[in-house]
């Protein structure tokens, strides 16, 4: 479990793709009038139609085509298809030459439809450049569009910018959308500096949507410091949903804190859910010692519940006998 799993949210990944939905597939007989820098240019800049503009602009990009930057700055600024100038957008991205971050952040803050402003937004996050970030909190501060705010978030956090964290704090705490809570969780995790464990702890804690609540468990999972440990046993020992209480219990037996094997025994023995008590067993196979070890011996011996006699032989299969016993 780690940065990885972080990528691969709830939903995030099914609404990130329905954002995508409207994308046009383009045509083969279009890619292959698009085979080199000189025929993908001629063709972004004199297609009849849309559709072969944007074979072009996409083709560039995949292809990496650094002479295509000013001609993707031009359409990103001035093609009146919006799919055009967001393949143009993306392309920047995937080129990554950083003298392309001043016409995305004006797109990002300028453009009239959604897609092409989360389009620039992905494309500053693989710039990683200061100004890039800069016009990323700009707009997961003030973009009126949710999707866009998802995208800003995503993009600061995979940037690995530090400026990156106050903001994306701000939004967990305070953006009125729960997906851009989400995602805000999501990227703090994927920044994974020392700072970001308070506003996850906060959010862990307080948030009223279960699914903030289970990003901030998730994002915690590498984060060390004051308070962490504290809050990821209270989540699993008291949130009032199933799914933040499982997670919970995953990501304690990812941290393998020893400390964490009373609060695993007593969820594997009281918990309501069974998916939760069958999480705190496999936990407690990663956590270890000898209370550990204990438990799961019993509840593999003497649980009513098959599933639980099975899943706990199955992590003592993995699990030597602590010096001593």
């Amino acid at each position: 479990m780690g940065k990885n799993r972080l990528i691969t949210t709830w939903g995030f990944s099914v609404l990130l793709a329905a954002l995508w939905a409207a994308t046009p597939v383009v045509a083969q007989d279009r890619q292959e009038n698009c085979r080199t820098a000189v025929e993908c240019l001629a063709q972004l800049q004199f297609g009849e139609t849309a559709s072969d503009r944007e074979v072009a602009a996409r083709t560039l990009g995949q292809r990496e085509w650094p002479e295509g930057i000013p001609a993707l700055v031009q359409a990103m600024q001035q093609d009146p298809g919006e799919f055009v100038r967001l393949y143009a957008a993306e392309a920047l991205g995937f080129i990554g030459d950083t003298s392309t971050v001043e016409p995305l952040s004006q797109a990002l803050r300028e453009d009239l439809r959604e897609s092409v402003r989360q389009a620039a937004a992905r494309s500053l996050g693989l710039l990683r450049t200061p100004a890039a970030a800069d016009a990323l909190i700009l707009a997961l501060a003030n973009d009126p569009a949710y999707s866009v705010r998802i995208s800003t978030a995503l993009a600061l956090g995979q940037s690995g910018a530090s400026s990156g964290v106050q903001p994306l704090a701000t939004s967990l705490a305070n953006d009125g959308r729960k997906e851009v809570r989400v995602m805000a969780a999501q990227a703090l995790g994927l920044l994974g500096t020392a700072d970001v464990g308070a506003p996850l702890i906060t959010a862990l804690g307080s948030d009223p949507e279960w699914e903030v609540r289970q990003m901030a468990a998730r994002s915690l999972t590498q984060v060390t410091g004051e308070g962490t440990h504290a809050a990821l046993i209270q989540a699993l020992a008291g949130d009032a949903h199933r799914v933040v209480r499982l997670e919970a219990a995953q990501v304690l037996g990812a941290r393998a804190e020893i400390a964490s094997a009373e609060q695993l025994v007593l969820t594997l023995q009281t918990d309501t859910d069974i998916e939760v008590r069958l999480a705190a067993a496999r936990s407690l196979g990663e956590v270890q010692g000898v209370l550990a070890y204990r438990a799961l011996v019993y509840y593999r011996d003497r649980s009513e519940l098959a599933d639980i006699r099975r899943v706990a032989n199955e992590v003592l299969e993995d699990f030597p006998p602590p010096r001593g016993l």
